[in-house]
């Protein structure tokens, strides 16, 4: 079966499941000799397992590579990256990090301009983010 065909098999399949239709995560789907690539972000464990699912079950999949990443776990990635920055004070007063469809939000009140940007850089070289919001607050 050629990849063109699974492609658009596993774009319906993932389309047929209702929690995703209604959900609408940015979920990009590749083919290359029978191997189903999935990329984006899903907003819960349930979604991730169930777009899974939906490929591996398509007639042609060989094989399906998982390349999702979940709402939550961007929260942790990105909290743990600000923490882990010796530039960024993200505990005092800390900086919380939310995250819908892979659009990070950064929230808090912090010392400088430069400690804000520095957060944000940070959020955006996190593997999975798709964009960076800032709605911190920058009080000297």
């Amino acid at each position: 079966m050629e990849d063109n065909y699974i492609k658009e098999a596993v774009d319906e399949a993932i389309d047929d499941v209702e929690l995703i239709r209604q959900g609408n995560p940015p979920i990009t789907v590749s083919v290359q000799d029978g191997v189903v690539t999935l990329a984006g972000v899903v907003m819960s464990g349930q979604m991730h397992r169930l777009a899974l699912m939906a490929a591996a079950t398509r007639e042609g999949v060989v094989k399906v590579i998982d390349g999702l990443y979940e709402d939550r776990d961007l929260e942790i990635a990105v909290a743990g990256r600000l923490a882990e920055d010796p530039a960024i004070d993200a505990l005092r007063p800390p900086i919380l990090v939310s995250s819908y469809k892979g659009r990070v939000t950064l929230t808090g009140v912090i010392d400088s301009e430069e400690m804000a940007e520095r957060a944000l850089m940070v959020a955006a070289q996190t593997p999975g983010v798709l964009d960076v919001y800032s709605a911190l607050k920058v009080i000297a």
